[in-house]
């Protein structure tokens, strides 16, 4: 699966641990195929040495994330060919509609609802957010996957909240969590 990332999602990805980074750790991990230009590359290193995200960084003490780093590192670079004028309002965002015309890719991963995401496509390349895509992806990977993250993910938050015993004892008496259990961990 081809994706550009929009300068949002890099930035965002370096330093926090949300869906932009689940995103650059599929890339790491050779789950999705990452395309980038000289251009985006450019504007992530001004934006990262720009006075705001220097307080951020210093305030909260951040550190960049190896995991970010190891994706743009991964990031196939394209030329674009085609000079676009599609986003008249913000023409800076032109270059990640060029990028993905290029790179050919399935989608444009962003947080830009000002101009990229209400397109919701250009020239067959779907925008999306981070949240869009990382449902998609996991979707392709099993149907199931999402619903049984969260069926574990509830499982282990009330044996931290109650005893084993009690947690057990309410788990075998309703028939229903016996149900929901088989069909996620048996289909």
């Amino acid at each position: 699966m081809k994706i550009v990332l929009d300068t949002n999602i890099l930035v965002s990805g370096t330093f926090w641990s949300g869906e932009a980074f689940q995103i650059l750790q599929l890339v790491e991990l050779k789950k999705a195929e990452c395309f980038t230009s000289k251009e985006i590359l450019e504007e992530y290193y001004r934006v990262l040495e720009s006075s705001e995200i220097v307080e951020k960084t210093e305030e909260k003490k951040l550190a960049v994330k190896a995991t970010a780093l190891k994706a743009i590192e991964l990031s196939k670079i394209v030329e674009p060919k085609t000079k676009l004028n599609e986003i008249k309002e913000d023409p800076d965002d032109n270059k990640i509609l060029e990028c993905a015309l290029e790179a050919k890719a399935d989608y444009i991963i962003t947080y830009d609802e000002k101009h990229l995401l209400r397109r919701k496509e250009f020239a067959g390349i779907k925008i999306i957010t981070p949240k869009e895509f990382l449902k998609k992806i996991n979707e392709i990977n099993h149907p199931l996957f999402s619903k049984r993250v969260f069926f574990l993910s509830s499982f282990f938050f009330l044996f931290s909240t109650y005893s084993p015993a009690t947690v057990l004892e309410g788990f075998f008496r309703n028939p229903l969590v016996l149900k929901t259990c088989f069909t996620l961990f048996i289909q």
